[in-house]
């Protein structure tokens, strides 16, 4: 009976171990550097709590900058979002979220998008997913049939969509209507110091609670303090390791019964 135990923990052990290198494509990561490495997107919700994804995977801030890592994060999106597996792409990551200034929160995946309208993102609207081409006014094909990189809702109280080395911008509180002009270059339009690697596309902004804007690209990041994203804050731009709060980041509960593991 003790061998026949020792080797099923033996087993959970492999199976947990390759878990862990799935969820971070391939390399042999925890999820503190799977964070790390770069995220997906990132939001303010209603709820002025700060959220962050990566893959299939979550985390919650509570503090106003970013720092610490609500307890019991990360989670799965499954489960969290108001969907289930049979949602589609949506299960497996989102491409960018934001909440525009109808105070409504959206989350595109590829050509499609979520709408939810409840404080904490927890219940999609009825009628969603939705296609891009159909409600987002007139932007590019490319974007109608691959979806948007980055998108948020500034200080200014105007929403910016971001695909490759440019951008949209849209002044109508649903984000309907592109404003004339757009889209536009990111080169020359967001500071003139903005690191070159930006220039060519950026992964997720957001404006946090401590409303400064912070704008994601790979492995780093840039502060925004002025409210009209001019001028990159000085020292940046840093790495996002040591100073996301992903550092301490556990398994996630539902994967401590290493039995339950598949």
């Amino acid at each position: 009976m003790l061998i026949s135990n020792l080797n099923q923990a033996g087993t959970n052990m492999l199976m947990l171990n390759s878990y862990l290198t799935t969820i971070s494509k391939g390399n042999n990561m925890n999820f503190t550097d799977f964070f790390n490495s770069g995220i997906d997107s990132i939001n303010v919700l209603p709820n002025q709590k700060t959220y962050i994804t990566k893959g299939k995977w979550y985390v919650r801030y509570s503090d106003k900058n970013g720092t610490k890592v609500d307890e019991g994060y990360p989670k799965e999106l499954v489960g969290n979002w108001g969907f289930n597996e049979s949602i589609g792409s949506f299960a497996t990551g989102f491409d960018s979220m934001a909440t525009l200034p109808n105070k409504k929160t959206y989350v595109t995946k590829g050509e499609h998008y979520l709408r939810y309208s409840d404080n904490n993102a927890t219940v999609i609207d009825k009628g969603y997913p939705a296609l891009i081409a159909d409600n987002w006014g007139d932007i590019a094909p490319e974007l109608k049939l691959t979806g948007f990189d980055a998108m948020a809702t500034l200080l200014n109280n105007k929403t910016y969509v971001f695909k490759g080395d440019s951008y949209y911008r849209y002044s109508d509180l649903n984000a309907t209507s592109v404003d004339p002009g757009y889209p536009k270059k990111i080169a020359g339009n967001w500071g003139k110091n903005l690191p070159k690697e930006f220039l060519e596309g950026i992964d997720a902004i957001a404006v946090l609670p401590n409303g400064k804007t912070y704008m994601f690209k790979g492995d780093q990041y840039i502060r925004y303090s002025d409210k009209s994203c001019s001028q990159v804050d000085q020292g940046y731009p840093l790495p996002i390791k040591d100073h996301w709060g992903f550092e301490n980041l556990a398994v996630p509960s539902e994967l401590n019964e290493l039995d339950t593991i598949s």
